[in-house]
């Protein structure tokens, strides 16, 4: 057995291609489709250096909309075509014969996995009288892919740890039928990439039950259907085979897994070494897209389905060759479990901005899966892995166990998953020891390493707590609105307390909205859910003041010019020090304060400066959230409008207001600051206004926005005005004395000092 070693993996599989194969200048003949980004996008020229001469790799260019260029370091190669004779027998793909005997023992002594089995064989028996998936003319295929996907799994394990043939027959119907029936794998590359894994799986673990006529079925399909349009798309250079987003995982990935199913298919082998060598270059440029430390840019929906993927790749090179080409040792990826991690709050709801689904009462999806195959890489630390893995199992405990039967519902998590990468390994002491603050910079998209997304937390929820912590949490962002999947949301945050979600970011909205991936202010940003206006942030000239949104002119700067960072971060990671080496001690009482700098933001709209501080005072009882703003003197700014979107009742009492919700009241006052206010022609006084969005959007059901409108001072001279809201479930709480958010870095948030 040849070992694929790290330095090999852009080209074990390359036979005499060239890097520019792989992308080119040329435009490619397989757009994104509309709703993916609203057209095509010239691919960036990598130069003439042959793919095996590492000499000439100095860059692997990657593609991103909007963007200009973006490149990778990829990872030399030196080596050659491995033998079909050197690749381990089937099943090979994440779970060979000796790690299934070992999985059946764990399901057998350890109550927890045997509970994840009990609910795998629920859900996969339901599954032996569910109708084949509709490929037809019409047919959503992407559902149907991740449909066959899904059974493969299931069917697939349950056979190969029961030997119950029905499971077994029915995961083969599937496959005969995919690759037989359906016309094509086609309409785009998810659904390509997405078959093309199924099938592998399916073929790989159900080998030495196929008959060698449903065998040769299946590769005549699988090559026709899979490889042949992949290669096809490669040599077209459609925008997926090099950028930097989900997509470039997915399909990369998943074409990687199917094809190490079939590489020692004699008719097959070369086609599939040829996908597999394109496969291996384009994989490297979303995967530098986890750098620095695992952040990732388009919101925890979209970290899900990346993790899926990256875990499949990485995990299958691993099985077949010993390790997965270096993949896992990229900057970011042993880390980016944590980003979603600290991304939930006590409810177990995530901070789900961009295109994620929006969280609401009921939580009924779960990443503990997701987690948990981060948990099964060799190169995470032993103690990472531990951390991984009992949050993975809270999670799913939370989500899907029935606390009198002890059974788990698989039709709500990733059963098949949670067995593959299952470990018994930490306990609530390693969550306990994580920070209480995190700061994640990112990457791809113009965020070139900047501080983009933050999380304060007065302390980790208890097991017992479940989705009702009581702790204080919240989450916040820098604005981006270039990634396909982000909005206009810069400043924006959600926060939690008292066992309630106080302030909802909206999520997504349709995908079939027309233009909904057409990055412009009249198209994709003139949604509601999209625009600015529909966030946790200010707005300047919105004369809408109920709730609608503004026209374009008081969006956010959706183009490069308007990304921003945090720019001042400091905690005391509740009390305990620098458990990460990031924690500082805070100059004043407040134990966590940060700075998110917007300016840029709102440079088009004449601003020289907005700043928007959050501050805790001790003990986290109050959040305090500070919005300072300077506009020029020629900028025509009329009014400012602070919002908070909530699904609590409100009750609006001049300067203050009272957010009710789940028993539960959260008391909202504001105060402007004495060296502002000759820039306010009124005290502002909070209002509130139901959402409610018309169709085509989605219904916005329960969703009020509280609100403070303030009419800014007109004439010649330039505006430099503030706002402080104060949030607490403390009714007592008052507003203290506040330093200007320049001090905050020297002296911190609180002082005998006005503003």
């Amino acid at each position: 057995h040849v070992m694929w070693d790290p330095s090999s993996f852009p080209t074990r599989f390359l036979l005499g291609a060239s890097l520019a194969a792989v992308v080119s200048s040329t435009p490619s003949s397989h757009p994104p489709p509309a709703w993916v980004d609203g057209g095509a996008h010239p691919h960036l020229d990598p130069g003439s250096g042959s793919a095996t001469d590492p000499q000439q790799l100095q860059h692997l260019h990657c593609w991103e909309p909007h963007t200009a260029t973006a490149t990778a370091d990829p990872l030399a190669s030196t080596s050659t075509l491995m033998s079909t004779q050197d690749l381990p027998a089937h099943p090979r793909l994440r779970l060979n014969d000796s790690r299934l005997a070992a999985l059946n023992a764990t399901i057998q002594t350890d109550p927890t996995a045997g509970a994840f089995f009990d609910g795998l064989v629920v859900v996969g028996t339901a599954m032996l009288s569910a109708p084949l998936v509709d490929c037809g003319k019409g047919a959503d295929m992407l559902g149907a892919a991740r449909s066959v996907l899904i059974r493969e799994y299931a069917l697939g394990l349950l056979w190969r740890l029961t030997g119950d043939a029905r499971f077994a027959a029915r995961a083969v119907s599937e496959l005969l039928h995919v690759t037989s029936d359906c016309p094509t794998w086609d309409p785009f590359g998810l659904v390509l990439a997405e078959m093309t894994h199924a099938v592998g799986i399916g073929f790989d673990w159900l080998y030495h039950y196929l008959s060698p006529s449903q065998r040769a079925a299946i590769v005549a399909g699988v090559g026709r259907l899979g490889f042949s349009e992949a290669l096809v798309q490669y040599a077209d250079k459609a925008f997926w085979t090099n950028c930097t987003f989900n997509w470039g995982i997915v399909t990369n990935g998943g074409l990687t897994v199917g094809g190490l199913a079939f590489l020692d298919e004699p008719q097959l082998a070369a086609n599939v070494s040829a996908v597999l060598a394109k496969a291996a270059v384009g994989v490297q440029c979303p995967f530098g897209s986890f750098a620095p430390h695992g952040g990732w840019h388009e919101g925890p929906m979209y970290w899900q389905y990346v993790a899926e993927y990256a875990q499949a790749l990485t995990s299958s090179l691993r099985g077949v060759y010993g390790n997965d080409g270096g993949l896992s040792d990229v900057p970011g990826f042993n880390e980016t479990a944590l980003f979603r991690i600290h991304m939930n709050g006590p409810s177990q709801q995530p901070f789900d901005f961009g295109d994620s689904k929006p969280t609401g009462r009921v939580l009924d999806d779960s990443p503990g899966a997701h987690i948990l195959g981060y948990a099964a890489v060799p190169s995470v630390s032993e103690p990472a892995r531990a951390l991984y893995a009992y949050v993975a199992r809270r999670f799913v405990r939370i989500i899907a166990r029935n606390a009198t039967t002890g059974r788990y519902d698989c039709s709500k998590i990733d059963c098949p998953r949670m067995l593959l990468d299952y470990s018994a390994a930490g306990s609530h002491a390693d969550l306990v020891a994580q920070p209480t603050a995190k700061l994640f910079k990112m990457s791809a998209f113009g965020w070139d390493d900047r501080n983009a997304v933050g999380f304060f937390r007065s302390a980790w929820s208890t097991e017992a707590s479940g989705v009702d912590g009581k702790e204080a949490w919240l989450g916040f962002k820098a604005a981006n609105g270039v990634p396909n999947h982000n909005d206009l949301d810069g400043g924006t945050f959600v926060f939690e307390v008292g066992g309630q979600r106080w302030a909802n970011d909206l999520g997504a909205d349709d995908y079939q909205l027309p233009d909904y991936f057409t990055q412009t202010l009249d198209h994709r940003y003139s949604f509601y859910r999209k625009s600015t206006a529909g966030h946790n942030t200010l707005t300047f000239n919105n004369n809408n003041v109920n709730w609608s949104a503004c026209t374009s002119a008081c969006d956010q700067d959706n183009e490069m010019t308007g990304i921003t960072e945090i720019t001042l971060f400091e905690h005391s990671n509740g009390g305990k020090g620098s458990a990460d080496g990031t924690a500082t001690v805070p100059k004043s009482s407040s134990p966590a304060y940060a700075i998110v700098d917007l300016t840029a933001a709102y440079a088009k709209q004449g601003a020289t400066s907005v700043q928007r501080g959050f501050a805790f005072t001790a003990d986290y009882e109050q959040l305090i959230i500070v919005d300072e703003f300077e506009f020029n003197a020629s900028a025509p700014i009329h009014n400012v409008t602070w919002a908070m979107h909530t699904l609590a009742d409100i009750k609006t009492l001049g300067a203050s207001a009272v957010l009710s919700l789940g028993g539960m009241h959260l008391h909202t006052k504001v105060t402007v600051p004495d060296t502002a206010k000759t820039a306010t022609e009124a005290t502002p006084n909070f209002s509130s206004a139901e959402v409610r969005l018309e169709k085509p959007q989605m219904p916005s059901d329960g969703v009020r926005k509280l609100m403070l409108h303030m009419p800014l001072a007109s004439g010649s001279k330039a505006i430099a005005a503030a706002i402080v809201v104060g949030l607490s479930i403390n009714p007592d709480a008052e507003i203290p004395r506040t330093n200007r958010l320049a001090k905050w870095s020297t002296s911190g948030p609180f002082s005998a000092e006005t503003l």
